[in-house]
């Protein structure tokens, strides 16, 4: 445990002692007022007891004999003659007094009332016999009970602390094992796992951390291996781009520029000079094809100039010209207004699930539709090809489907059928909902 766990318990065994002790000295005080009372009970009835039992056995000595020896309690009788059994007596209750601390004598005030009572009597033989209150017997009673009271609240207290000790020990070796937990989690080691315990409720704990902790395992290994593939994706897109622009772009320039010196070198040659400036027109033309062809791949820029539907329409059209594949668009007659990030991430979505049917489906036909359901759009995209492989591997396709609709704070889905096809879906909740009219 850590100084703050120490320190915890230590505070809990100095509060709990305090009120063992408190209680304890309630309890010596209840006690002590109530052993003043019983010892000037008990004393008053042995002075009692003894001066009716006198006048029976004064004139008796063998029966007075065992009052003067100190054999009475609560009572000490006296002579005045210099020898006298009660010598032995007074030695004996002296002894006795030995045993009480005088300290705690003081707080029995009926001790020091009633040692000073005290009663004169004249045996028949001309003696004077003192009769004396001795409440020191039952103040010893009292000692020796409220030593044991002292010992047993002190046991307790012992025993207490020990077990106070212990449980918070036990109780929070779990919260120990959770915060090593937490900062493993919080270092970066999400490999951290916790055991098992007796509790259910603490099990319960555990089983949730482990799970978090394999969630966060799992999402730091998809994201790697997304940032790896996107990487690749990356060089890949950027040795297309300098493909296209050394193969394609580049020859045209090169070529433009051939020609134009062949024209400054043939101006006199006029059939020469028309055809070089026919054929130049023509390879500026391509040129300006393939340079539009290469900013749609890097941005869809069809969507600065048309609204979503107009844009998927288009891009259906499109799409099925190139791969021959039959493309139904269902879109809704009022359309709200989306954010630029919507729109990109929508058509972006569609054009990816456009691309893995013409890689992967051999299908026959296409479906796109964009749902409004309350405060929700959902793009939709199926095909009636032959489905995914048993064994799914999802790939960087899939996986930038699922970021784009996390990205707009909703969800993807799919579902296959096998020999039917498969169909897509991102559902996201409308930032914007002003209905537009779409032109078809």
């Amino acid at each position: 445990m850590g100084d703050a766990d120490m320190t915890a318990v230590w505070l809990l065994n100095l509060l709990v002692s305090i009120i063992f002790i408190s209680v304890l000295l309630v309890s010596l005080a209840l006690q002590i007022q109530q052993a003043s009372k019983d010892i000037q009970r008990e004393v008053a009835a042995s002075v009692s007891f003894t001066l009716r039992m006198l006048p029976v056995v004064e004139h008796d000595e063998y029966l007075l004999e065992p009052f003067l020896n100190g054999e009475t309690r609560h009572v000490r009788l006296t002579v005045n003659q210099a020898w006298s059994p009660t010598h032995l007596s007074q030695s004996v209750n002296h002894d006795e007094e030995g045993h009480v601390p005088s300290w705690f004598l003081r707080f029995i005030p009926a001790v020091d009332e009633l040692q000073e009572q005290f009663q004169l009597r004249f045996l028949p033989d001309g003696r004077e016999l003192r009769i004396e209150a001795n409440p020191l017997d039952e103040a010893e009673e009292v000692w020796e009970t409220t030593q044991q009271i002292v010992l047993f609240f002190m046991l307790a207290i012992l025993l207490s602390n020990v077990a106070i000790w212990w449980g918070v020990t036990q109780g929070l070796k779990p919260i120990a094992h959770f915060l090593q937990g937490l900062k493993a989690i919080e270092q970066g080691r999400l490999d951290a796992r916790l055991e098992t315990y007796h509790l259910p409720e603490l099990n319960q704990v555990g089983a949730h951390f482990n799970k978090m902790a394999e969630a966060l395992e799992s999402t730091q290994q998809s994201n790697s291996f997304l940032t790896r593939e996107l990487m690749t994706l990356q060089e890949k897109e950027r040795a297309t781009l300098a493909r296209e622009l050394h193969d394609d772009l580049g020859q045209y320039a090169t070529g433009i520029k051939a020609q134009a010196y062949l024209i400054s070198q043939t101006e006199h040659n006029v059939d020469l000079v028309k055809a070089t400036a026919d054929q130049i027109m023509a390879n500026c033309s391509a040129m300006h094809e393939s340079f539009r062809r290469l900013v749609q791949d890097l941005h869809p820029v069809i969507l600065d100039q048309l609204a979503l539907p107009d844009a998927v329409n288009i891009l259906a059209e499109t799409w099925q010209q190139q791969h021959g594949i039959h493309c139904y668009v269902s879109i809704p007659n009022e359309f709200p207004v989306l954010s630029d990030e919507q729109n990109s991430h929508l058509f972006r979505f569609m054009q990816e699930a456009l691309n893995n049917v013409a890689r992967h489906a051999d299908a026959t036909q296409v479906d796109i539709r964009l749902c409004i359901a309350g405060d929700e759009i959902t793009a939709w995209v199926g095909d009636n090809g032959k489905g995914l492989p048993p064994i799914l591997k999802k790939g960087l396709g899939l996986r930038s489907m699922k970021e784009r609709a996390a990205a707009l704070g909703g969800f993807f889905e799919y579902a296959n059928r096998p020999s039917q096809g498969v169909w897509l879906a991102v559902t996201v909740p409308l930032l914007e909902a002003h209905p537009v009219g779409v032109s078809k």
